[in-house]
């Protein structure tokens, strides 16, 4: 926590956390204290005896968390910085292949960026992967597959009411998403 440069960033993640605690303590029928973390590569948290898997993003007003049983999953969430700039060297492919539907450059480059950073933070690798070497095919509906280093991942991508932009992966396609806004 100590490690964001601002305060609201620095509540923005205790909130977050302590929301992650509550959701896993109802669905383990636990406290929230009894919640048995621990951390894999890349420092991403997982539960000891691996009953479902949880990812975790936060950004803006935004808190997003994703919870599946079957399979390893990762979710980003970005709310567009005001300075409208979008560093598309940081993360475009020369092959990738985006939905018509993203029409400008913004839109563009938070789709690949929450897809991306979803995908990477499947297996802990987060940040440390290089976002500019995943490939993007688009698939139906606003569903993605990501290639990189041998991995394949299924993902899809939404845009949130104010702008926002909310992206899950995994290696399985997933066939129930539920999103719950408030």
């Amino acid at each position: 926590m100590q490690l964001f440069k601002f305060e609201a960033d620095r509540e923005r993640f205790l909130v977050a956390h302590g929301l992650k605690r509550i959701i896993l303590s109802n669905i383990l029928e636990c406290s929230p204290q009894e919640i048995p973390l621990v951390f894999g590569p890349g420092n991403k948290p997982y539960l000891r005896d691996g009953q479902c898997h949880f990812n975790l993003s936060h950004s803006g007003n935004w808190i997003v968390m994703m919870i599946s049983c079957e399979t390893e999953v990762g979710i980003d969430v970005e709310q567009p910085n005001a300075s409208g700039e979008v560093p598309f060297s940081m993360v475009s492919h020369p092959n990738d292949d985006l939905h018509s539907t993203l029409k400008t450059a913004e839109q563009q480059f938070y789709a690949s960026w929450t897809l991306k950073e979803a995908m990477s933070k499947w297996d802990g690798r987060g940040l440390d992967r290089p976002f500019n070497e995943i490939r993007l095919e688009a698939t139906s509906g606003n569903t993605y597959r990501g290639y990189h280093e041998g991995t394949i991942w299924h993902a899809r991508h939404a845009t949130l009411g104010d702008g926002a932009h909310i992206a899950y992966a995994s290696a399985n396609p997933l066939q129930v998403f539920h999103l719950a806004v408030s």
